[in-house]
């Protein structure tokens, strides 16, 4: 191609540079895909290991509030053991 000429730059290209460019595009495709498809399960996982911290937050707080209820039962007990002048078992 001279310069000057009206013929398209794409016209004078061969099959192997159709062909390389086509597969450059194809490649670009794929990277791009794999890239955000990486970044998802990378967030899944990111999702998945907050929300397994999260429950054994949960677990802990409410395994807390179980151990106080039962320190409350277990004095409510003896109160009325008392009151009623029943002896207290010997744990």
């Amino acid at each position: 191609m001279q310069i000057g000429e009206s013929d398209s730059f794409w016209a004078h290209w061969s099959n192997i540079e159709w062909l390389i460019a086509g597969m450059m595009g194809a490649g670009v495709l794929v990277a791009g895909f794999v890239w955000r498809l990486s970044i998802k399960v990378m967030m899944l996982e990111h999702m998945v290991v907050k929300n397994d911290e999260d429950t054994n937050q949960r677990h802990e707080e409410n395994m807390h509030q179980i151990r106080g209820l039962r320190q409350e039962i277990h004095a409510l007990t003896v109160r009325i053991d008392r009151w009623i002048g029943r002896r207290p078992l010997d744990d």
